[in-house]
């Protein structure tokens, strides 16, 4: 779904939020951080979330997040400061040869789904690989997913010697958790704009309405119909003189 789709539309008498902005940069970046856990644990994922842009700069922030972790600064009285850098290669490994090629191949995959016309929502966080478990959709995407990403990463750190790798992926679980609650709330909040726009619809129906029949009132008799008296020549000078009337009040006006 789109990322803020009630904000296109003005709601009447609802409150301003709270930092819109802040939210809105943190989801961003939480979102990057996620991507390469959407990509390893879901298929079908959106094309605007598969930018080149978006691919780009999360895989640039990895390798730099790497690269400054591997860094270790040392102080000493005699020596001053001393740097070396570590040998976990294991965040720009997968960097590299899964993340960027399975982005990629995402992406060429959606660019082909899109000409034969069965393409998903270009916003689509994706779709799991555990719809057999007996859980709403929901918790399979807010609880689940983050929670085998978590699970595997910390055996990545603890188990496997992965340390980088897996602390990646234990802080993107974590993000993963608030991408999908932002996302599940905003499909909520886009459900109750449905709601309320089309109550407002009513509403200004039955405004114009009113406004119609007041018109009508105002605008004297205008459609009043021959007074039916069984003889018909006193029916015509009837209806005569009521012309005559409506003709002389039309001046005067």
């Amino acid at each position: 779904m789109p990322p803020h789709p009630s904000r296109s539309a003005q709601q009447i008498g609802a409150p301003p939020a709270l930092f819109p902005e802040f939210h809105d940069k943190v989801l961003g970046v939480a979102s990057h951080a996620a991507l390469p856990l959407m990509l390893l644990e879901r298929r079908n994922v959106g094309l605007h979330r598969l930018r080149k842009v978006s691919l780009a700069g999360t895989a640039f922030c990895m390798q730099a997040a790497s690269y400054l972790c591997n860094l270790h600064i040392s102080f000493s009285l005699f020596s001053g400061i001393g740097m070396k850098s570590g040998d976990d290669m294991s965040l720009t490994a997968f960097t590299l040869f899964v993340f960027v090629p399975l982005g990629i191949w995402q992406r060429v995959k959606r660019l082909h789904e899109e000409k034969l016309g069965k393409e998903p929502h270009t916003y689509w966080h994706g779709d799991g690989w555990w719809d057999f478990l007996p859980f709403q959709q929901k918790y399979l995407d807010m609880l689940v997913d983050p929670l085998v990403a978590f699970i595997g990463g910390a055996l990545l750190r603890y188990r496997l010697s992965c340390g980088l790798l897996g602390a990646y992926f234990m802080l993107a679980a974590i993000a993963l958790v608030f991408v999908e609650k932002a996302h599940y709330d905003q499909k909520i909040e886009h459900y109750r704009t449905s709601r309320n726009l089309m109550k407002e619809a009513e509403w200004d129906a039955q405004m114009l309405s009113q406004t119609e029949k007041h018109r009508q009132n105002s605008a004297g008799v205008t459609n009043a119909t021959s007074i039916p008296t069984g003889d018909a020549g006193l029916a015509d000078q009837i209806e005569k003189r009521r012309r005559e009337l409506m003709n002389d009040r039309g001046v005067a006006q």
